[in-house]
């Protein structure tokens, strides 16, 4: 009888638990205390502008404090890495780039986990258009020209970067691989040295945000040589794309993200995605996200997974091919 009773009674209980249990959830609440958005690289570029517009966004919406935390340092890895270790209870986000996403998996193989599961993606923020700028002084002023003239001289030309394994470095190999050209890479530490060596003529190209390049441009201090997106940008019409000019295919940009570490609570995940969205498509976000140079993107966590897999594939690619090692 006393058994008979017990388990009403634990029955019971267990109904009424539940509703808390069906309908509860770790978003129910989410978020009840600030949350940190773990950025990789030093304060004051256009990635960390955007993480901290988008920091925000998620502040307003939310009704908790998203606070940025710089974490530069090792290409990248040393933020990335405290995102992969910390408790995936939401609390701990990583606004990250496609060199972390896409690339470093390939140059540093070694890291002891793997970028495509280590983290799950929640949302994408937006693309940052680029060019590739020449110096003021280079004597062609389209890729065709450019063909020619590293054809003739084979390693002559100078492309510079903001490291080894870097976007900027990719960018100038792809060209190479493209246009069937052999080039020099320069590797600088960081962009602001990179841009100070162009504009000083000491290299030939670099890879350069928009607004900073067409700023420059008109002061005639380098030349444009096309955008490095797949297409043309409504915002700024009159600059054709490098795959225009005689690199078929030519794609070399770099894109921004949400993402947290590995399992984080989906319904915490889809909440944090909803948000995002509404932050760039809302008039607000748009305007921000406008004046860094960025081209909104808009998705939930299994269209970030699907486009980061697509760009992971692609950049490791053109990795193998050209042998590119970082020591």
């Amino acid at each position: 009888m006393f058994s008979k009773r017990f388990s009403l009674a634990v029955a019971g209980l267990m109904l009424c638990l539940l509703p808390a249990l069906t309908f509860g959830g770790p978003a129910q609440d989410y978020p009840v205390k600030p949350v940190r958005v773990i950025v990789a690289y030093n304060a004051g570029g256009p990635m960390d502008v955007g993480a901290r517009a988008l920091a925000a966004g998620l502040s307003k919406a939310l009704g908790q404090p998203f606070v940025v935390e710089n974490k530069p340092g090792a290409s990248g890895r040393i933020g990335t890495e405290a995102v992969v270790r910390a408790e995936p209870d939401g609390y701990t986000l990583m606004y990250a780039i496609a060199d972390q996403l896409a690339i470093n998996p390939h140059i540093y193989p070694n890291t002891g986990y793997d970028m495509l599961t280590a983290v799950e993606p929640v949302a994408p923020l937006g693309r940052l258009p680029m060019v590739l700028a020449l110096r003021p002084t280079f004597s062609e002023g389209t890729g065709q020209g450019l063909i020619k003239l590293a054809k003739a001289s084979p390693g002559r030309l100078t492309y510079a970067s903001w490291g080894m394994g870097s976007l900027g470095h990719l960018a100038g190999a792809m060209m190479e691989q493209i246009g069937g050209i052999e080039m020099l890479h320069v590797p600088y530490l960081g962009g602001a040295p990179a841009q100070a060596a162009l504009l000083a003529g000491q290299v030939d190209m670099l890879l350069v945000q928009v607004p900073y390049a067409e700023q420059q441009a008109k002061a005639g201090r380098m030349k444009i040589l096309g955008l490095t997106s797949a297409q043309r940008n409504p915002g700024y019409p009159a600059i054709p794309t490098v795959a225009e000019q005689g690199f078929p295919g030519y794609v070399a940009e770099t894109w921004s993200g949400l993402l947290v570490p590995k399992g984080t609570p989906a319904s915490v995940k889809a909440k944090l995605a909803r948000a995002v969205n509404e932050f760039v498509t809302s008039p607000a976000g748009q305007a921000q996200l406008k004046e860094i140079g960025f081209e909104v993107m808009t998705g939930g966590p299994s269209d970030f997974a699907a486009f980061i897999r697509t760009e992971y594939d692609r950049w490791g690619s053109l990795i193998r091919t050209r042998r590119i090692v970082v020591q």
